[in-house]
């Protein structure tokens, strides 16, 4: 196993060309002297130049080997621009990075400072601009900047020490994404709670939180996964704004049951009502929507309400 987690879980990877060129743009024949001025005008003594560039002190030495290409490297580091102004911290997130030395995922000033380093040792690595983001900038850090990075070379793993890590990472994840989720859900049924009672509305709830009100249940059967329903319906928000309204615009909407086609709050819903059949589906966030905004129209995590209209439900004939 050789998770790809690492490859998206922090500031330091980009997918800017300038991480991944074997030979530096032209841009990068830089002189550093003014790196080298701002170490001495601060008194930050005792620094080192690697011949590629790099300015680095080192705090405290580590007792371990320096690093190989192809071994992967757990360290702390904080980033921060020549003003002092902080980008970026694994200290803060409370979780230590990873990656693999040698393969181009991290700036080329971390392909280069870092095995100037022992396992175990705690420095400050000077990164000029041209082995940083050099002209492209990113993010908060502008183009042309040089960078500062506190590093706490924490340990080099094995391959098997790193399987093991990732799978523990992502095992996390998976538990904070399952907490945030249920702290998601109680937010978002306290929500519909008090918009009923406000509203003074009967509603029946499902399992799943879906709450609704069928006005018309329709004539005939209910429809089924594989079959296709045409519908008018109305969506808005908790606080009334319309984000789209097919009855207005006079467009039936139509689309195959069971095949994700549309939200799963639809998916269990139209289940209740036959041809002919109405009804207001109020939606918790997690039936909706989820954490994806809908351009400017539906916010993430919102509550969605749709009155609806079976038009029509008829089978598709399988090819």
């Amino acid at each position: 196993m050789r998770s790809s987690f690492f490859l998206y879980c922090t500031f330091i990877l980009s997918s800017l060309p300038v991480l991944l060129l074997g030979n530096l743009p032209v841009f990068a024949q830089v002189i550093t002297g003014d790196l080298e001025t701002h170490l001495k005008k601060n008194g930050i003594q005792d620094y080192k130049k690697s011949k590629d560039g790099i300015f680095y002190t080192v705090e405290k030495e580590g007792r371990g080997e320096q690093p190989r290409l192809g071994q992967y490297i757990k360290l702390h580091y904080t980033g921060k621009l020549l003003s002092g102004h902080k980008f970026d911290s694994s200290i803060e997130r409370n979780e230590p990075f990873v990656f693999q030395l040698g393969q181009r995922r991290v700036i080329l000033g971390w392909e280069y400072g870092i095995p100037l380093l022992k396992e175990g040792s705690k420095a400050t690595l000077y990164v000029p601009s041209h082995l940083a983001y050099g002209e492209y900038g990113a993010g908060a850090i502008p183009a042309n900047a040089h960078l500062v990075f506190n590093i706490d070379f924490l340990e080099i793993l094995s391959p098997e020490g790193y399987d093991a890590y990732m799978v523990e990472l992502e095992n996390k994840e998976k538990d904070a994404f399952e907490a945030k989720k249920k702290k998601q859900r109680i937010a978002d049924r306290e929500k519909i709670k008090n918009y009923v009672a406000q509203k003074k509305l009967r509603t029946k709830v499902r399992p799943s939180g879906l709450n609704y009100i069928i006005s018309d249940p329709g004539k005939g059967f209910k429809p089924k996964d594989g079959q296709e329903l045409t519908v008018l319906f109305k969506g808005s928000l908790l606080n009334g704004k319309v984000f789209e309204d097919s009855f207005k615009a006079k467009k039936p909407f139509s689309f195959i049951l069971g095949q994700n086609e549309v939200i799963k709050g639809w998916e269990e819903g139209m289940k209740l009502l036959g041809k002919g059949g109405k009804a207001t589906f109020i939606l918790p966030s997690e039936l909706g929507y989820g954490a994806m905004p809908i351009d400017d129209l539906v916010p993430a995590y919102s509550v969605l309400i749709f009155e609806v209209e079976m038009l029509d439900i008829k089978s598709v004939e399988k090819k």
